[in-house]
């Protein structure tokens, strides 16, 4: 049996990849902001 589309159903969501990806936090002010460094390398954040 082959699937067919319904003209009266609506998709509720839908994945999409994005190719952008964000991510924030907040640091304690324990902590020197001016020595903090990070690189990213092969999509990892070190």
């Amino acid at each position: 049996m082959a699937w067919q589309k319904s003209t009266c159903l609506k998709p509720l969501y839908a994945d999409v990849r994005s190719t952008r990806y964000r991510r924030s936090f907040a640091i304690g002010s324990e902590l020197d902001k001016d020595k903090i460094e990070a690189a990213l390398k092969d999509g990892v954040l070190r």
